[in-house]
């Protein structure tokens, strides 16, 4: 079974495209290179900036009390978006190169552990929501074998309600 999964993944990652590359920064503070890759698209649905500077930190559990359950529902994403509560969600594989020293894998270890998330606020009243696949809800016990190999990205876009 584990092969198999092996295999699987390497067919997965060899099927995503690069949707954006940038800078991670921390409060100011250079981490690495992140790039974005997705499945279903080459491109971001809005305009990022080439330098993702994290400034607020919060609870997975927080947001996921602010947020539909079905944003965090890794099944849900196998089409390009997840659309609910008049907003709607993608998600990427976040890679990261270039690391500046053991920070940003201690900073990973420790979003992991504490279940946190980080959040960039965007020009277009969107969110850019940082955190690991473990903070997923896996649909079965089969896809707890992916929680510790990545880190996943969700970025989620404000769409006005149509009233």
């Amino acid at each position: 079974m584990i092969a198999l999964n092996k295999i699987n993944l390497e067919f997965a990652k060899n099927s995503l495209t690069s949707s954006w590359q940038g800078k991670l920064i921390i409060q100011g503070c250079l981490l690495c290179d992140i790039t974005l890759w997705s499945s279903y698209s080459t491109s971001v649905p809005t305009q990022l900036p080439h330098e993702l500077d994290f400034k607020y930190v919060m609870k997975v559990s927080s947001l996921k009390k602010r947020l539909p359950e079905a944003a965090f529902r890794k099944q849900n994403y196998l089409e390009q978006k997840v659309c609910c509560q008049d907003m709607c969600f993608r998600m990427y594989e976040v890679e990261l190169s270039n690391k500046q020293g053991e920070k940003i894998d201690k900073l990973t270890e420790y979003i992991k552990n504490k279940q946190l998330a980080l959040i960039k606020c965007l020009e277009d009243r969107g969110f850019f929501i940082l955190f690991t696949s473990s903070a997923l809800i896996p649909e079965t016990s089969k896809d707890n074998f992916l929680e510790n190999l990545s880190t996943w990205v969700t970025f989620i876009p404000c769409i006005p309600s149509s009233r």
